[in-house]
């Protein structure tokens, strides 16, 4: 039944849930090599008898037995449903267990393989394949022998199994209310052969594809000349495929990931479904497990001259001669602001919402967000612009853009304040030096 599978060459995991599948597999290939067996409990019942059926099974087939435990999540069930959430957690579970020369081993049968290419049909997936044999450390060695075979060899063996009551009210479990006829399950299976070579040259370019994709933190960040230089179908398999590697699951639909490939520039925003958004930001576009906003988020406030959003600021006490010698200079307010000394404790911080400042030398009052987008600031990094203020909250400096009115150096001062960038995160290349 099983005959061509080998010992791996690292430890060899089966997952086993008490289901025929499982239970199955685990008495066939503990006849054959050592075996340690993986149950995790999802939360959804009393498992209690479930780790009792597993545990004296480990037993009986002298196997160590790993337990993980989980609780569903509700927003990864809200967006993306139980199966899927639960189906991620089993998996971080078992992948965290293997290392590199590892295998895991799972059940899945015939049956289960015709289904997914059903649901595959019904989800308009490019290659219905079905499940792969192997992915990762992942082995399916059951996946040509029908259900009824394994109920067969259970019953004439004497072996017992648990049923799982969470399938009946599932997709798969209306799926078997209604079996495929003989003839259909031949189609599907020759179906599913004609699309395995195109889900593997799919899978190839995947592998190659993901070095386009650099994390920042739980985000994804590419540069969107690099996605759209890849024909439409690639591009939004990797968008997919790279949500589905922070979620375990299937993440957004196609629909929605290929309409972030639309080439017109400017800052854009996608709600992409499955709890994930997309932003583009200049050259680059965001994939985000979050709501995102339009102007990015906005960090806290923080002393003066701790490290800001990118943003390293320095400030030192000068002679007045030297300091009005420096306003002849063309970064002069921008990349460095010359005050009135004894300033007292300074932050920096973001703007706020209306936030209005009197820019030196000019007239009237402006909006702050104004200023940054005169500046030529994209919208999305506005909320994380810094914005130098007094302990009473007046806005002093906004750095790379704009000094205020606010503290001026008066003509009788001895000494003045030098506020001035160290290092900066402004793309389009605001100067970073201290101002001697």
């Amino acid at each position: 039944m099983i005959a061509a599978t080998e010992a791996p060459r690292g430890r060899a995991f089966v997952a086993v849930s008490g289901g025929l599948d499982s239970t199955c597999l685990a008495r066939l290939l503990a006849a054959r090599f050592p075996i340690e067996l993986a149950w995790f409990d999802h939360g959804w019942r009393d498992g209690r008898g479930d780790e009792a059926f597993v545990g004296a099974l480990a037993a009986e087939v002298g196997a160590p037995l790993h337990v993980g435990r989980g609780r569903p999540d509700a927003a990864a069930v809200a967006s993306a449903g139980p199966e899927a959430d639960a189906r991620a957690q089993r998996h971080r579970f078992l992948r965290q267990l293997a290392g590199p020369d590892d295998v895991v081993f799972l059940g899945h049968h015939e049956d289960d393989h015709l289904e997914t290419v059903l649901m595959q049909l019904g989800d308009g997936t490019p290659h219905p394949a079905g499940i792969p044999r192997r992915r990762g450390p992942f082995r399916r060695p059951l996946l040509g022998v029908p259900r009824a075979a394994l109920v067969d060899l259970a019953r004439c063996r004497g072996w017992s199994w648990r049923e799982d009551p969470t399938n009946a009210g599932s997709r798969r479990g209306a799926l078997r209310g209604s079996p495929p006829s003989p003839v259909e399950r031949r189609r599907l299976l020759a179906l599913a052969r004609a699309h395995e070579p195109a889900r593997r040259a799919a899978w190839g370019h995947l592998e190659s594809d993901r070095r386009l994709a650099v994390a920042e933190g739980d985000d994804w960040v590419l540069l969107r000349a690099d996605l759209l230089s890849l024909p439409a179908p690639r591009a939004t398999a990797l968008l997919r495929d790279l949500c589905s590697v922070r979620s375990g699951h299937r993440g957004p639909g196609r629909r929605a990931l290929a309409a972030t490939l639309d080439p017109r520039p400017g800052a854009r925003q996608f709600p992409l479904g499955a709890g994930w958004s997309a932003r583009v930001e200049g050259p680059n576009l965001r994939l985000a497990r979050r709501a995102l906003d339009l102007e990015g988020a906005a960090p806290p406030s923080a002393p003066f001259g701790a490290p800001w959003s990118g943003w390293s600021l320095g400030r030192r006490e000068l002679n007045a001669e030297s300091a009005r010698a420096r306003f002849i200079d063309p970064a002069a307010g921008r990349d460095f602001a010359v005050l009135a000394p004894d300033l007292g404790p300074l932050t920096i911080g973001p703007a706020h919402p209306g936030e209005r400042l009197r820019p030196f030398g000019g007239s009237g009052r402006r909006r702050i967000r104004d200023l940054l987008a005169d500046s030529g600031v994209v919208r999305h990094r506005r909320a994380a612009w810094p914005v130098v203020r007094d302990a009473a909250g007046t806005p002093l400096w906004i750095p790379g853009v704009r000094q205020a009115a606010s503290h001026p150096l008066a003509p009788s001062a001895g000494m003045a304040t030098l506020l001035y960038t160290v290092a900066s995160s402004d793309p389009e290349g605001t100067t970073a030096r201290e101002a001697r």
